[in-house]
């Protein structure tokens, strides 16, 4: 589209000299000067607006050697230890932990040291190494014998096959299963092989927060790690917590060889590392040897109710929920790296313990999961001070209206939350204040929860029976305003019931994907028992 961008008068209060351009986001604004000479209009100039420099294409990154060469003396290497006369000395989990973590860093260092391999950030995301070496093939060919060449030819053959082939295995892989699943993030990878968009920069760029401007990168990273922890201030231990007593003859969860083997063989080696830098792929290829270094250290957190210092932290990454970032509480989300072994270890004790605690507690025939969504009383209280008690012709705008109006019963209520189209919703008007609306009901019935992702923004299933989702594409408006709703998540079953809460709750639209957003977790979970 052209536009004139001279925006001050030339002759008089008139704009008489025009400069028009389909380009004006490259040119600063035209400067206006005194007549030139015997003329009666000022001189306008106009000039390229000047750019940030742009950044070199090339970084580097720190890779270590994966070859099969490598990786054989690596197993090598670890089937040679002999763990229990390198345990002797230890006298915790923690010692056991730091023997096995040095012996594990010292044969990655010393058989796969780490490399600075240099990457172009501007390539295709199918690019492969292969194909980099045809390419670099297929140039020195030109160079050295021409186009005609027998060896331009067919190294640009190579290149023609390969550039296809990579292409189609990245879409297959990467791409393809996203059309259905979500189709937003699968718009997107069609666009990066199309070479229409590029990748988004990094996190500091996409923040325009005032007062941040002149910081240093350290002072950036303090500043977002402060808005992460500080909603967690309230529960900052003031001492540290003491060991549960028990009996002499209490028994502890133990592990055998064969089940750690079992659970590292089953690890997904692509998932990153956690603070201990210990990689997934290596204990899921040498589970064989690592499991009973493993088991001893597993065991000995159990018996003394104690988990290694290491598997408490986490790197944590911030990701934002909606770009640009404008407010670092609100707009960022922390991503939290934990190490492998501390989810192992987790694994171990919700199966052996949580869950048949829970099961013994609950009636496998009987179980429903509710999420529910209600105004927070300062926002219910805005939409009382609008209205009268007389029944008006308008659609409410959520539960919490139609409460207020005085439809106390739980059931099925028409509303219509922006204007733009009213739906059925249930209304749970009995829990806990009432107004509250259900956005999904999952109990042991016909309905199945395993649908397609377009059901998924729709809705599907029965207010009544079997239960049912409400559609992303409804919760979106009901949610509008986060700060005003909470969510409740319940799980029924028989006379009891436990629930979580969550001090605010918003869905994001179709253009950023449903994005989801959660306050602080206000309460502790609570049993309840029903009357």
């Amino acid at each position: 589209m052209i536009l004139q961008i001279v925006k001050k008068p030339t002759r008089k209060n008139a704009i008489l000299d025009l400069v028009l351009t389909n380009l004006h986001q490259f040119y600063d604004e035209p400067c206006t000067f005194p007549p030139f000479g015997l003329s009666d209009h000022h001189t306008v100039t106009v000039a390229p607006r000047i750019r940030d420099k742009s950044q070199s294409a090339s970084k580097f990154v720190l890779k270590r050697d994966k070859r099969a060469s490598r990786k054989a003396e690596l197993g090598r290497y670890l089937d040679a230890i002999d763990w229990l006369t390198l345990f002797s000395s230890a006298e915790s989990c923690e010692d056991l932990l730091d023997v096995f973590m040095n012996c594990i860093r010292t044969g990655l260092d010393l058989i796969m040291p780490v490399k600075r391999v240099r990457i172009n950030t501007t390539d295709a995301p199918w690019m492969t190494q292969h194909l980099k070496s045809l390419i670099r093939k297929r140039q020195k060919a030109f160079h050295q014998h021409g186009s005609d060449s027998v060896q331009f030819k067919f190294f640009r053959n190579a290149v023609n096959r390969g550039r296809k082939a990579c292409k189609a295995s990245f879409y297959k892989s990467k791409v393809e299963n996203m059309k259905e699943e979500n189709p937003g993030v699968w718009w997107r990878e069609v666009k990066r092989l199309a070479g229409v968009q590029s990748s988004p920069g990094n996190v500091i760029s996409q923040i325009q927060v005032e007062g941040v401007e002149n910081i240093s990168e350290k002072e950036f990273a303090d500043l977002i790690n402060w808005a992460f922890l500080e909603p967690l201030e309230e529960y900052r231990l003031h001492l540290p917590l003491s060991k549960l007593p028990v009996e002499e003859d209490s028994l502890f969860l133990e592990v055998s060889e064969a089940r750690m083997q079992s659970l590292l063989a089953n690890l997904n080696p692509s998932k990153a590392s956690g603070p201990d830098s210990i990689p997934n792929w290596l204990l899921k290829e040498y589970a064989d040897f690592l499991c009973r270094p493993l088991t001893v250290i597993f065991n000995a957190s159990f018996k003394e109710q104690c988990l290694p210092q290491i598997w408490k932290m986490a790197d944590v990454t911030p990701l934002p929920k909606t770009k640009p970032v404008k407010e670092l509480k609100k707009d960022l989300r922390p991503i939290s790296l934990t190490a492998c072994l501390s989810k192992v270890a987790e694994e171990c004790v919700v199966v052996d313990y949580v869950k048949p605690a829970a099961l013994r507690v609950l009636d496998p025939n009987h179980v429903a999961l509710l999420f529910m969504i209600q105004l927070l009383p300062s926002a219910r209280a805005a939409s009382v001070s609008c209205k009268n008690n007389s029944r008006k012709s308008e659609k409410s705008k959520n539960c919490a209206e139609l409460y207020t109006r005085g439809q106390t019963t739980s059931g099925v209520y028409t509303i219509d939350p922006d204007g733009k189209g009213a739906f059925d919703v249930y209304c749970d008007q009995t829990s806990t204040g009432g107004g509250w609306t259900v956005i999904q009901k999952r109990q042991n019935g016909p309905v199945d929860f395993n649908h397609t992702w377009d059901d998924y923004t729709k809705g599907f299933g029965n207010f009544l029976i079997g239960g049912f989702w409400l559609g992303l594409n409804k919760i979106n408006p009901l949610t509008q305003n986060e700060t005003e709703n909470k969510l409740r998540l319940y799980l029924v079953a028989s006379n009891k019931a436990v629930y979580a809460e969550y001090a605010s709750f918003g869905i994001g639209d179709r253009n950023s994907n449903y994005t989801l957003s959660l306050g602080n977790f206000s309460s502790k979970s609570i049993w309840l028992v029903k009357s």
